[in-house]
């Protein structure tokens, strides 16, 4: 048997003899990892490229097929076998570990991409996304999905993005099916992922597959890199503000390893040692984050891995006033799971997972003789299983998942010196979500693919519970009990999702797709920024379900071997979405429901995107431009009138370079977009002695042009490609984009004479720095 190809399973569906024939290739590495972009060129000449899955198929005529299958990084396999039906090879490839130039390898082939069904979809690794221009030189998958059309950044250097008019919270993110619910550093100007630990990211806007579900707008898919279990390997970079080491262990040879990723902050290190403990500095810089991923996989055999994943993730903020004022905020993740893959041959196999996590959350003030704290916690436990099936033309995936999920939105607790008291009960929320799939890509014809997918979800709210039924002024009157485990609330919701590509040529593909995504959980933001005082709140009986449906039509072009150039245009309808109503406090309310506070509405966002792409070569770029609008409308709100949502972009441009020079490489980042939407007052009364607002519509304030260009360098000094240096300049001509805005008055109200004036706040003057790298 050829040298690289460990298996061939070769079978015919049909017992007859066909003129045409699916062939289908499944393609995967020495541990029976899907190889995506993998390159399959027929002796006819026609190049195909594998999918995510690792699979590729064509229909064939004749009685036999010739083919050579290569990928960078592994030995090429060639050979030729009879065909007699639709047929299925399975190609495990070999490493090869010849020692060669430096390669980039990025995700999302470009033939690939024309192949795939599905729209808005985007693959990359941080290895080829590491030379950009990070803030203060950390990198960052979020901060990269933030430069991509129809994704629009929050405040400046915020890892907070909303996706095509969608929240914060309409976006899942996900470590190795690890559930997370708040992925920021230092208030969200960095995230929680080691970029050394993660081998693909992928995100996905439209177009979902059956299995993917619990959000409307996004999904992004972080995946860790499977440790080399031939070698130790390891990685240490020291930056501005904070450092982090890799390691790779082997513990079995050839079987199994460890990864073992942390990072940690040392500003605190410097201004609580090194400086005396009442100067302003150390008052106001006692701030540290820290974050640890724990991977051991273990390959059992040729069919089987296990592999089981940590994540913990920790900020914790002290500020002291000068006199008796103390402000503390805390938040920390903590994650862990096992992922057994298998494959009983090349047309079957699956994955089975289980995850457990928690997320807390702590803001304290303190003043004089009185300390207000406010904490919210999030308990889960998760497990899943999905099939990957391939039968002729189609490829099946059926999926099942459960979760359970306990809420403590926020408890509200009061002392003094003279006495103590809550403000809000001390109750747990729990919920359960239980969610089938499935989903089948078909192809019809050369030129003709569709994809149809079924997800069925169904949520239920669980007792122990107690609702009290008020009045308008939220007086109580009566309450109904619901004991442990009945279901207070139950929701079931059926989640089409359809997909279609055609390749109107080698080079060109027209795809559409219609999605209808629900989701049951919600993040009610109190201010402009997501901060981890933000409350996470399940479904009730008052709070349905949120509910989005998307059409997505989109036309993808390959210019060259190395550009592609996209359009795509969507509509989204959004409904049941959440806010807090005027004047409602986190954690305290008038009626002891904990959804009396909010309010619902409905929503719609449209836009046209560009992309223009090149990524291989000594020049590489990236254009993207989002022509959209983003509208929202509450009956409490202005009687129920339309208006802009806060961050509706009406323009979103992103220009990205990277030049390739010898041992270095130069890159740049330039941001344009529409400024952020305010409702401001627009007059101001006396009335008995008092300063009374008058306030626009909602959101009818727009602030100026966003704008922003960053730049790095990086260098491998001769001779020793191991040691790398990267100099970053953020904001380079140093623009003053306000983070927030506040009005200040000014005057004596008794002489009716006030002066009221806009006051921008700018957080990031120019900002350079430098990072020191090493491999080993």
């Amino acid at each position: 048997m050829i040298r690289g190809v460990l298996l061939v399973i070769f079978f015919a569906l049909t017992g007859g003899s066909f003129a045409q024939s699916v062939v289908t290739w499944q393609v995967k590495d020495s541990e029976r990892v899907p190889v995506l972009g993998a390159t399959v060129l027929l002796e006819s000449g026609e190049v195909l490229i594998t999918n995510a899955n690792g699979k590729v198929s064509k229909e064939i005529s004749g009685t036999e097929i010739g083919f050579q299958i290569t990928f960078v990084g592994f030995k090429p396999v060639q050979n030729t076998f009879p065909i007699s039906g639709d047929t299925t090879l399975l190609i495990i490839l070999e490493s090869d570990e010849v020692v060669m130039e430096a390669v980039e390898i990025r995700g999302n082939p470009p033939r690939q991409q024309l192949q795939e069904t599905g729209t808005g979809y985007v693959t990359f690794s941080m290895e080829g996304e590491s030379e950009l221009p990070y803030l203060l030189g950390e990198q960052d998958p979020l901060k990269f999905i933030q430069s991509q059309s129809g994704v629009a950044s929050g405040t400046d250097g915020n890892n907070g993005y909303y996706v095509r008019g969608g929240g914060i919270d309409q976006n899942a993110i996900e470590l190795d099916h690890l559930e997370l619910y708040n992925t920021n550093h230092l208030f969200g100007f960095f995230s929680t992922f080691n970029p050394k630990a993660i081998d693909q990211v992928s995100f996905m806007k439209s177009g979902f597959p059956a299995a993917i579900g619990g959000r409307l707008s996004s999904m992004m898919r972080i995946e860790t890199i499977n440790p080399d279990a031939d070698s130790f390997h390891g990685h240490v970079k020291v930056g501005v503000l904070a450092g982090g080491v890799s390691l790779e262990i082997p513990v079995i040879k050839q079987k199994s390893s460890l990864l073992v990723a942390a990072r940690r902050s040392y500003l605190d290190l410097i201004t609580q040692n090194l400086m005396d403990d009442e100067s302003e500095i150390s008052r106001r810089t006692d701030y540290r984050f820290s974050d640890l991923i724990l991977k051991y996989n273990h390959r059992i055999n040729s069919q089987h891995t296990l592999s089981m994943v940590g994540f913990m993730g920790t900020d914790d903020y002290l500020f002291r006033s000068e006199r008796t004022f103390e402000n503390h905020i805390y938040w920390k993740t903590l994650n862990g799971g096992v992922n057994w893959k298998w494959m009983a041959n090349a047309d079957l196999d699956g994955e089975v997972y289980a995850t457990l996590g928690r997320y807390e959350q702590r803001y304290g003030a303190g003043l004089s003789i009185y300390q207000i704290d406010l904490d919210s916690y999030i308990a889960n436990a998760r497990a899943g299983a999905n099939v990957f099936l391939t039968r002729g033309s189609h490829q099946l995936t059926f999926g099942a998942e459960y979760s359970y999920r306990s809420f403590r939105p926020s408890q509200v607790h009061i002392e003094s010196t003279q006495e103590e008291f809550n403000l809000s009960e001390v109750s747990w929320l729990p919920t359960a979500e239980l969610a089938v799939s499935v989903d089948d890509e078909i192809t019809l014809t050369e030129q003709l693919r569709i994809g149809l997918g079924l997800r069925l979800s169904s949520f239920v709210h669980l007792g122990p519970f107690t609702r009290y039924e008020t009045t308008e002024n939220l007086v109580s009157v009566d309450s109904t009990h619901f004991s442990h485990g009945e279901w207070v609330q139950h929701y079931v919701s059926p989640e089409p999702r359809v997909r279609v590509n055609y390749l109107m040529n080698q080079n060109s593909a027209l795809k559409a797709s219609y999605d209808r995504n629900v989701q049951y959980i919600h993040l009610s933001p109190l201010g402009s920024v997501s901060l981890p005082t933000d409350i996470w709140v399940p479904s009730s009986q008052k709070i349905r379900p949120q509910k989005a449906h998307q059409v997505a039509l989109g036309y993808y072009s390959l210019l060259s071997s190395q550009i592609k150039y996209s359009v795509e245009g969507y509509y989204k309808l959004l409904q049941n979405q959440i806010e807090y109503r005027n004047g409602a406090i986190a954690g305290y309310s008038g009626s002891k429901n904990f959804d009396d506070d909010f309010i619902f509405g409905k929503g719609q966002s449209y836009g046209v995107e560009f992309s223009v792409t090149k990524d291989a070569g000594s020049m590489e770029y990236q254009a993207s431009y989002t022509l959209s609008k983003t509208e929202r409308s509450f009956e409490e709100v202005q009687g129920g009138e339309t208006f802009r949502a806060k961050y509706d972009r009406t323009h979103d441009l992103n220009l990205i370079g990277t030049y390739h020079l010898g041992n270095w490489s130069f890159s740049g980042l330039f941001k344009l977009s529409s400024g952020n939407n305010l409702t401001v007052p627009v007059a101001k009364y006396v009335i008995n002695e008092s300063i009374v607002s008058e306030y626009s519509d909602r959101n009818a304030f727009r602030l100026p042009m966003y704008h922003r260009l960053d730049v790095a360098a990086s260098w491998h000094p001769s001779g020793n490609e191991q040691v790398t240096w990267v100099f970053s300049v953020y904001n380079v001509y140093n623009r003053r984009n306000p983070y927030f805005v506040y009005f200040d008055v000014k005057g004596d109200v008794s002489a009716y004479a006030l002066d009221i004036s806009l006051k921008e706040v700018a957080l990031f003057p120019v900002l350079p720095s430098l990072s020191f790298e090493y491999s080993f």
